[in-house]
């Protein structure tokens, strides 16, 4: 069976569609994605199932990751904020982006600019394809090599105030992340204090830590993982209902995509909600040990999918 959507056929042979969270569950968090894409990539190839890769980071950055990996046509990056189609490691559409409304006033900047010994992480957009990832170093604390220590490899530039005001100006805003020493509590009492704009939703995460660091995300309000994934599904798939969908995920964030599925996994290692919410957790920790566990779960259904309809 071929599934149709507005742009033509995009899946063949067989209908499962893989919602895919990258990092803390394809692979080990802050790690690279392994040559050719890593087992589930190959599962997906050999299966012509159709695997969507949504993840924080930059979709240009996805695009690059997973160069070589064919089938992977969509990835959704920014925390859902951007849906690209993408093509031998490079961006061919903006799909969808969802950016703050206007960046004339915004509280903020004032409100972050309180925290001490922290990187925040400003994602824009401009026009189609060009994504960067500016820093902002607030008092000076964190150097450059310990920043390279902490975010590792992803596109990052440190700028002065007046360019940063002047990016803010004149550029698409996708959303904000911080690196803070505070701890989660101070964090929490922090941003609950702060005068933050009504589109903004933002989330401390205490179970994640980077190098003695707590992340904090600040992101458009409609910029989140189950609405872009339902667009993928509903719009540029056109998928009717969760039957053919699984869902991976090891963060809160990504509760969402597990109500657009029939079946979600996450590993022993994803946040106390994610273990309540998804359907079946595996005994393995995020990275390279789930993903083997899953597809050899999902290989099972495939095979005993295929004897059934050989008997029928």
């Amino acid at each position: 069976m071929t599934r149709q959507a507005a742009n033509g056929p995009l899946r063949k042979q067989n209908d499962l569609v893989i919602l895919a969270d990258l990092d803390g569950t394809m692979i080990e968090r802050g790690a690279d994605v392994p040559d050719g894409g890593g087992e589930l990539v190959a599962f997906a190839q050999r299966s012509y199932a159709t695997l969507i890769v949504i993840s924080a980071r930059p979709v240009d950055e996805l695009a690059r990751q997973f160069v070589d990996c064919s089938p992977i046509k969509i990835v959704v990056g920014s925390g859902g904020g951007v849906v690209a189609r993408v093509e031998g490691g490079v961006i061919k559409t903006i799909l969808r982006e969802i950016v703050l409304t206007s960046t004339q006033d915004f509280p903020l900047l004032r409100a972050l600019t309180t925290l001490r010994s922290s990187a925040v992480l400003f994602a824009f957009g401009a026009w189609k394809s060009s994504f960067r990832v500016s820093v902002l170093l607030q008092g000076g604390h964190l150097s450059h090599r310990a920043l390279s220590t902490i975010i590792g490899t992803r596109p990052w530039q440190i700028v002065a105030d007046h360019e940063f005001h002047s990016i803010v100006r004149h550029e698409q805003l996708l959303g904000v992340s911080v690196l803070s020493e505070s701890g989660p509590d101070l964090l929490l009492d922090h941003m609950v204090g702060s005068d933050i704009s009504p589109g903004w939703r933002w989330a401390v995460y205490p179970e994640y830590r980077f190098k003695g660091h707590t992340w904090l995300e600040i992101l458009p309000q409609q910029a989140n993982k189950a609405s872009a994934a339902d667009f993928v599904l509903t719009d540029i798939l056109g998928v009717k209902g969760p039957d053919t969908v699984v869902a991976i995920g090891d963060s809160p964030e990504d509760i969402g995509m597990f109500t657009l599925a029939s079946r979600s996994f996450c590993p022993n290692t994803a946040a106390s909600q994610v273990l309540e919410a998804a359907s079946t957790v595996i005994s393995s920790k995020g990275g390279p040990e789930f993903i083997q566990a899953l597809v050899s779960r999902l290989e099972r259904e495939t095979s005993s999918d295929s004897s059934n309809a050989i008997r029928g």
